[in-house]
């Protein structure tokens, strides 16, 4: 998973693009919902714990090094770049 597939923009529909879908989910099944909250450390370890690939580690790696900790997968997707979903009107 290059920066590119977490940042590509929206297609304008009401959802996410595939490919955004794709690398979310691919994050998501490699960190327990009960790490978090979490800092990036402690996301990089339970993503090493997961077995999760090399793509999930990059992507992880890239958040910022520091005192931020996120919520939930919706935190650290928003910290990579990745497009939110919209919803219907």
């Amino acid at each position: 998973m290059e920066h590119s597939d977490v940042s590509d923009s929206d297609d304008g529909g009401p959802g996410l693009p595939h490919e955004a879908v794709e690398a979310r989910s691919e994050i998501a099944r490699h960190l327990r919902p009960s790490s978090f909250p979490a800092d990036r450390a402690t996301l990089l370890s339970v993503a090493r714990e997961e077995n999760a690939p090399g793509a999930v580690l990059g992507a992880l790696e890239r958040l910022p090094d520091g005192a931020e900790v996120y919520e939930n997968l919706q935190a650290v997707w928003a910290a990579l770049g990745g497009p939110v979903e919209h919803g219907r009107a």
